[in-house]
């Protein structure tokens, strides 16, 4: 089997603008301004995204293997997906509301995304989390 490569700095690039895109899409859907969100490309495994909040750092994080293998489908999903989770809760709060839940199924579809949980990518030559 064959390794996938990680995805490369300029895909990477239009992943954030499409971030930035979403969250200016989510800026008029709520009629207020949010601040931009850092995004890292860390995650291994068979997680293709992750909202992560810890203390009062926030942060959307995404598996460039995933992202390399899948490109097209993990920009009309997985970001959409993850900018909603981060959306709803500097809106909401995370204990607020449920993670999938009303607020956050309307925002997807004001993002015009698959509300869809998760993602049913072939995992194939994507490394494994040791």
């Amino acid at each position: 089997m064959n390794l996938v490569k990680p995805i490369d700095p300029d895909r990477q690039a239009r992943v954030v603008e499409a971030v930035n895109g979403f969250i200016r899409v989510g800026e008029s859907h709520y009629g207020r301004s949010f601040a931009a969100v850092p995004v890292l490309f860390d995650l291994k495994g068979k997680t293709s995204g992750m909202y992560r909040v810890r203390g009062r750092e926030r942060v959307i994080r995404f598996n460039p293997w995933i992202f390399a293998k899948h490109y097209r489908e993990s920009l009309a999903s997985t970001v959409p997906h993850e900018v909603a989770h981060y959306l709803t809760d500097r809106v909401y709060g995370l204990h607020r509301i449920r993670p999938h839940g009303r607020e956050w199924r309307e925002l997807m579809a004001a993002f015009g995304a698959d509300a869809r949980v998760t993602s049913d990518y072939s995992l194939e030559g994507i490394p494994r989390r040791n």
